[in-house]
C-alpha cells in the first residue's frame, strides 16, 4: 500500500507473515525504513512481543512485551 502523508511525502508499507510473525515494513521517501515484528511469545498467547528497528543514516532498534494482565476472569 502506498499513501501521502502531509509533511512526510509517500509512505508505503508491506505486511506479511514471516513464521508465526506479523513483520510491517514501512520506507519513506528520505530513505527512512521502519520494520516492526509482532509476535505471541508464550505458549499461552498471553505475552506479545513487538520489536521495530528504525533505519537510514543510523539504525535505532528498540523492543516491548506486552503480557495479558490476570483479570480474575
Amino acid at each position: 500500500m502506498q499513501r501521502t502523508i502531509r509533511g512526510m511525502g509517500t509512505v508505503r508499507t508491506v505486511a506479511r507473515w514471516k513464521g508465526d510473525r506479523l513483520v510491517v515494513e514501512r520506507t519513506l521517501d528520505d530513505g527512512i525504513k521502519i520494520s516492526t515484528s509482532y509476535e505471541l511469545t508464550t505458549g499461552d498467547g498471553r505475552s506479545l512481543q513487538v520489536k521495530t528497528r528504525i533505519s537510514g543514516g543510523r539504525t535505532i532498534k528498540f523492543d516491548r512485551v506486552y503480557r495479558a494482565a490476570d483479570t480474575g476472569y
